[in-house]
């Protein structure tokens, strides 16, 4: 109801399954099941089928990526993997900063799609790094970015401790 009395543009996303969010946020009992996030979906949709002044964005896959299995941000020097989580907060339901980069980055083109054609904004791209920026994310950047080094490193110590070099696959086949 306090959606449907505002007369400007809203944007809304689909709901995340809330699975696994820390019980300060939520209750485990305050959890929907997956059929019940299904139908709230449903609902949600049917809804915002009716305003003309709502629209509504995919959030749902998005979310279950970076809880699960972990994206890559597409940073200008190439892509950098993250681990399952590390854009979520500690209570494992809201995006953390570098999160809110993401998924900036990543609704980008779907929210131009809602300007008018001549409308500046429908025009406006911005890279990975320029979220960041306005999300103050630079410094959790860094440290995915540093792990991400020192883990490189450890590699790559392991291969010179083992006296292993690395082949391409298929070297030294039919030796």
């Amino acid at each position: 109801e306090l959606l449907a009395s505002i007369e400007g543009p809203v944007v809304i996303g689909d709901l995340p399954d809330f699975q696994g969010a820390a019980a300060r946020m939520l209750a485990p009992a305050q959890i929907p099941s997956p059929a019940v996030l299904q139908q709230l979906n449903a609902d949600l949709a049917a809804w915002v089928a009716t305003h003309q002044n709502v629209r509504q964005v995919p959030l749902a896959a998005t979310v279950a990526l970076m809880k699960t299995a972990g994206v890559a941000l597409p940073l200008a020097s190439g892509p950098l993997p993250t681990p399952p989580g590390a854009l979520l907060q500690g209570d494992r339901l809201h995006a953390n900063r570098l999160g809110m980069a993401f998924l900036g980055h990543t609704l980008q083109p779907t929210l131009q799609q809602l300007f008018a054609a001549d409308h500046p904004l429908r025009k406006q791209t911005w890279t990975f790094e320029q979220f960041v920026v306005a999300c103050g994310a630079e410094a959790e950047l860094e440290a995915l970015q540093a792990a991400a080094r020192q883990k490189a490193g450890d590699a790559k110590a392991g291969d010179t401790k083992t006296g292993e070099a690395k082949q391409p696959a298929g070297a030294g086949a039919g030796r």
